[in-house]
């Protein structure tokens, strides 16, 4: 067969000039296509003098720039702030990019992030911050793929905007041209990956130094938290003096006995009864926090926080004067209303109306502040972090406070695939 080549060229046919155009893209129906170029004569008021991703109509001929901002506004930057990477949806209205320009939407830092634009309402909206290297879009423009320079491939839900990890590097270093992965391809529905690496990945033992291409599915199961109640008490200082007792005796016992076996057993109950003494000393509490974490992976990055419940002073103040002024304008809304209901005056009853509306409207305002303000509030008052653990069992930690009080713990976990929890778990702590 034959096939006739057509140059890429923009307003009024004019072939780009200077600058190379490369990282080239198109639609399903193979109207537009996407391309990566520093030419600055395809459209008009092309003057920041660096390379942009533009696209072109093979029915009309026409070439649009894509890289520029909600407003029409071009990129700006030093020469190296470019746009490349160009990647279209099926349809031809999604167009992603990557770029440094820091212009081209508000809190823009000037890293090389990932861009998705909307050709037919010109919306453009960055949805990776990087430094990234490519970005890919799914055929019906709902996923984005993104190469992350040192966080590795991460599919975004355009939709929901969430970000999944896809695979995790664990080489960093420089293998068969550094480039980090290339050619990437990912599905319709957004659940499977493929790209050309040189890099090693977690599960993958790739000991031949090549590039070779990956598939990976994406996980986006959310994990879930479980947290149980916890009640514990203040030791007694009556209880001092017992426990220095029977820590003293095991102590002696510890140092007569000869037997290994008796030895390790009397330290033990000796560092018990002593923390025993010391908790009671300072009338300590010991709280067994029980909580769980499920997924389909078996660590996941864990956290906890404890807070502790207070009466804020300023709120129940607050509340009060709501409830005193809700009083206020109820009882001056009962007045007029009933003066409108027994007088026969026209001029007086519109005027005894109006006033009414008026106070039932303010007498509403304050009543839903009222109800609106909370009293109470929660102090966090310690953060353990147990970082990448096990999960799918029970875990205990333990807590010690000398504060007596109505207290909650909460669970956040996130796995290794980026997905945070569905749920953040709660549950009461009761230190009497």
């Amino acid at each position: 067969t034959s096939s006739t080549g057509t140059q890429t060229t923009g307003e009024g046919g004019l072939i780009g000039t200077l600058w190379n155009s490369t990282e080239s893209n198109i639609s399903r129906n193979g109207r537009y296509v996407v391309f990566s170029t520093g030419a600055s004569n395809l459209v008009a008021n092309d003057t920041n003098g660096a390379r942009d991703v533009f696209m072109k109509d093979t029915q009309t001929g026409a070439t649009t720039r894509v890289s520029t901002g909600s407003n029409g506004s071009q990129g700006s930057g030093a020469l190296n702030w470019q746009a490349a990477s160009p990647s279209i949806s099926g349809d031809g209205r999604y167009v992603a990019f990557i770029s440094a320009f820091n212009n081209l939407v508000s809190g823009d830092k000037g890293a090389t992030d990932a861009f998705l634009k909307d050709t037919h309402t010109g919306t453009l909206k960055r949805k990776g911050s990087g430094p990234a290297y490519r970005a890919v879009l799914s055929d019906n423009g709902s996923y984005m793929l993104i190469d992350y320079a040192s966080r590795g491939l991460k599919v975004v839900d355009l939709a929901r905007d969430r970000a999944y990890q896809v695979v995790e590097r664990i080489h960093t270093g420089t293998i068969n041209n550094y480039e980090g992965e290339t050619n990437l391809g990912i599905s319709g529905n957004g659940l499977s990956v493929v790209f050309e690496t040189g890099y090693s990945y977690s599960g993958k033992f790739d000991t031949n130094n090549l590039r070779d291409i990956y598939f990976s599915a994406v996980d986006r199961t959310l994990i879930k938290t479980y947290a149980k109640k916890s009640t514990a008490r203040k030791l007694s200082k009556k209880k001092a003096p017992r426990y220095l007792k029977l820590y003293r005796q095991y102590r002696a016992k510890q140092i007569k006995s000869k037997n290994r076996i008796l030895r390790r057993r009397y330290a033990k109950a000796k560092n018990k009864y002593l923390r025993a003494y010391r908790d009671a000393k300072k009338q300590m509490a010991t709280a067994r926090l029980k909580w769980k974490v499920t997924d389909n992976a078996s660590t996941a990055y864990v956290k906890l926080k404890i807070q502790k419940r207070l009466k804020s002073r300023s709120r129940v103040a607050r509340k009060a004067r709501y409830l005193r002024t809700y009083r206020k304008y109820r009882g001056k809304y009962l007045i007029y209303k009933k003066k409108y209901r027994k007088t026969r005056n026209r001029t007086l009853r519109r005027r005894y109306q109006r006033a009414a509306v008026k106070n039932k409207k303010a007498m509403n305002k304050y009543l839903r502040a009222y109800r609106k303000t909370k009293t109470v509030v929660y102090k966090t008052v310690k953060r353990p972090n147990y970082r990448w653990t096990r999960i799918n069992r029970w875990r205990t930690y333990k807590w010690r406070t000398r504060s007596a009080g109505v207290y909650r713990f909460l669970v956040y976990a996130t796995d290794k695939a980026g997905n945070v929890q569905k749920n953040i778990a709660k549950a009461s702590i009761r230190i009497k």
